[in-house]
């Protein structure tokens, strides 16, 4: 569909090292931050984020694919299909 995307998380690492061993200030952790998620993203090609878990007392680099191309695709199962089509069921007879 035209301007719609999914991301899809696919891996999960902890940097809470990296991120504490900046400094204390915020100005310091947002910069560490920054290029942990620049770096992530030019060496893997994912979208990357740092979530704050725990009131900061946890860091995790979150990678996330992107997928632009999406299609929905639906196909029930074979004997759902047929569900409802017995001969004796002339009341409500559903077709397949």
């Amino acid at each position: 569909m035209p301007g719609m995307d999914s991301s899809v998380l696919v891996k999960i690492e902890e940097v809470s090292d990296a991120v504490k061993a900046a400094g204390q200030s915020l100005p310091q952790r947002n910069a560490a931050i920054a290029r942990l998620e620049k770096e992530c993203e030019a060496k893997s090609g994912d979208i990357c984020a740092v979530v704050r878990l725990f009131s900061g007392g946890r860091y995790d680099l979150y990678h996330y694919r992107r997928y632009t191309d999406i299609r929905l695709v639906f196909a029930p199962e074979y004997t759902i299909a047929f569900f409802g089509k017995e001969r004796d069921s002339i009341s409500y007879l559903r077709y397949a």
